[in-house]
């Protein structure tokens, strides 16, 4: 899917990551009156393509934000890239984030930085914010420690799974995050597992858990695309009121 499916007006670019590769983007403006001062960037999963993000841009932009969406590099618009299907993920995603992230802060000067993330997504942004500040993390089938998804996505497809030496580090990554954290979770994933969400929502007081009854990313349809982005609404307006 692209925005021009959905009538949404955007620009799209090309920008560089410190290692030379060069990621598809997409900025797409809100045009109601009643503008939040949030820009949410989109970290996808590493299956398919930005577009799979559009339904929840057409969301977010009608309840008032500003939207960036792109492509790890090997996927959609941006530049190729070698990677290894069995890998749980590659490091250089995180680049790939980081760059994006980045690029938002200092190109479009948004006020506040938000990001919805989904499944691997969730654990580039986490491993991502160390060196790309945001103000609050959305994620969707939250992966809290590698190895341990690495372990049940073998039992369960028989596949054997490539995890990258940073994966050492990414298990107490949650911990480090003081920003406000909300989740939504699947009580039917089995990969990606309801607790896992429960642990990371425990952490801290500033995190809320959202449970569904339907499967892995799932979420907004079983819940409602508007319900959905309501909640992140609610988490938005509690988190300004807490700043003031």
């Amino acid at each position: 899917m692209t925005p021009e499916q959905f009538n949404i007006a955007f620009e799209e670019m090309k920008v560089k990551t410190s290692d030379g590769a060069e990621l598809n983007v997409w900025i797409m403006k809100s045009s109601i009156e009643e503008k939040r001062n949030y820009t949410f960037v989109i970290a996808g999963s590493d299956a398919g393509n930005m577009g799979f993000s559009i339904p929840f841009a057409f969301h977010l932009l009608n309840n008032g934000y500003d939207v960036v969406t792109f492509d790890y590099r090997g996927f959609g618009g941006s530049s190729d890239f070698n990677f290894n299907p069995n890998n749980l993920y590659h490091d250089e995603y995180i680049n790939d984030f980081t760059t994006v992230i980045n690029w938002t802060r200092n190109k479009l000067k948004p006020e506040n930085i938000g990001v919805l993330a989904f499944s691997m997504g969730t654990l580039i942004s986490t491993v991502g914010y160390r060196n790309a500040k945001y103000e609050i993390l959305v994620g969707e089938g939250f992966l809290k420690c590698p190895t341990n998804v690495a372990k049940r996505i073998e039992k369960i497809k028989g596949k054997k799974i490539i995890i990258p030496k940073s994966r050492k580090s990414i298990c107490k990554r949650t911990k480090e995050i003081e920003i406000p954290l909300l989740l939504f979770a699947s009580k039917n994933d089995k990969i990606t597992i309801l607790k896992d969400s429960q642990e990371v929502g425990e952490q801290k007081q500033n995190r809320e858990l959202i449970p569904f009854d339907g499967d892995h990313l799932k979420g907004a349809f079983t819940l409602g695309l508007n319900n959905y982005i309501i909640e992140i609404n609610k988490m938005i307006e509690k988190t300004s009121a807490n700043k003031g």
